[in-house]
Formats: C-alpha cells, structure tokens, sequence
C-alpha cells in the first residue's frame, strides 16, 4: 500500500523491519512474499534489473499454499520485462505458459491475462516505432533525392567532383611522401668524397651527419 501511495521511503522501511524479524515471524509458504514485495518497491524506485533479481529468489522460496496463486511470479517477471522493452522474454513467458488473447476470462488466470494485454499493448507500440522510423527513412531518401538532383549536370555531380578532389589530394600527399622517402634514402647512401649535382653544379660531399637528420656538407667541385 505504501508504495502505491508513492511512499517508497516508507515502504522500505517497513520490509526492512519485516526483514530483520527474520523467518520466524512467518509461515514457509509466505517467506517469498518479501521478495515480491521488494521487487515491486525496486521497481518503482527505477531498478528493473533488481526487481527481477528479487523475484527470481521468490520462485526459488515459492511453496504452494492453502490460497490459491492469483499473481504468479513468472508473470510478474514478465511485466518487469515488458517495462525494460525486453519484449521477446516477455513472449517466451505467455508461450512457456501458454498464455493466449482467445484464453476465457477467469479469476485464476486474471493475473496473467492482464499481462498478457500489458504485452500485446507495448508490441504494439513497438511496431508503430519500427513503422514511424522506416517512413522516416523513406521521407529522408526521398529529401536526398531532391538535393542530389541540381547538383548533377551532363559533365557530372558535385558528389564526384567531391570524391575526385579528395582523391587527388590524397595522391598528391602520397606522391610528396614517396618523394621524401626517397631523398631521404639517397642521402643515406652518400659519403665523403661522393660527387652530386646541385642545380646542375657538380659538388663534393664533404660530411653526412646522422645526427642531424642526414644534413650535408658539400664543396662546389671547382672551389679550392
């Protein structure tokens, strides 16, 4: 009650209390009540992940009893995950229990069938989703399409002249970068004494330092 009323402080504190009593304070087939009961609390509080947590242990406490079962755990765990939009593990509950919308209206199955009816609602807000994003899609091709067409002329598109500028750009750096590689190569190759020609001039290597990135001393041939 506590926690319908949104009192989620006080609702805590109550299971606490109802927590340390310990299993004393209970019969064997009502021990998994406060795992249900923090399950719902988790799951107003936003941890769905725990909620589940929580009625998993319930199924594992769960003994039947003299009163009937009207709000099973496993359809309890299915609402949890109609919540996460965990949908196909909610499909995987109505299937294993089989659990269908021509199923007759009983007091029994209440519980279930309203999930049931929780399920088929988020499906199919699901599918109105999927459908909204594919019209959106298809009204963004369509936009595109538009666009595309003043730009394209009998000599080409701009899309192309675009493409091949970029393309150009990046074989001009790899053609400057091959160009360096291999004047760095040269360079290492040279010694001292070595003759080269420097704007047509014939020059004397006089020293390479490595040091310096490969940097020359040269000597114009005819200089004394």
């Amino acid at each position: 009650m506590l926690r319908e009323q949104g009192d989620l402080d006080a609702a805590a504190n109550h299971l606490q209390v109802a927590r340390e009593l310990g299993d004393r304070a209970s019969f064997l087939e009502n021990r998994y009540r406060w795992y249900t009961a923090m399950a719902g609390l988790l799951q107003a509080q936003g941890d769905l992940d725990g909620a589940v947590r929580m009625l998993d242990d319930a199924e594992a406490e769960y003994l039947p009893g003299f009163f009937p079962d009207v709000r099973p755990i496993p359809a309890s765990r299915a609402r949890v995950r109609i919540a996460q939009g965990r949908l196909a593990d909610a499909w995987d509950w109505a299937h294993e229990h089989h659990v269908t919308a021509a199923d007759p209206p009983a007091f029994l199955a209440e519980f279930n069938q309203l999930t049931l009816a929780r399920l088929l609602i988020g499906q199919y807000r699901a599918d109105r989703d999927v459908v909204a994003l594919e019209r959106q899609l298809e009204r963004n091709r369509e936009s595109l399409e538009r666009q595309q067409a003043p730009a394209t002329c009998e000599l080409g598109d701009v899309a192309e002249y675009t493409r091949l500028r970029r393309q150009h750009k990046t074989d001009r750096r790899a053609a400057k970068a091959a160009a360096r590689l291999g004047v760095d190569d040269a360079l290492r190759r040279l010694s001292p004494g070595d003759v080269v020609r420097d704007a047509g001039q014939p020059v004397v290597v006089l020293s390479v330092s490595e040091r310096k990135g490969g940097a020359l001393r040269v000597r114009t041939a005819s200089a004394r």
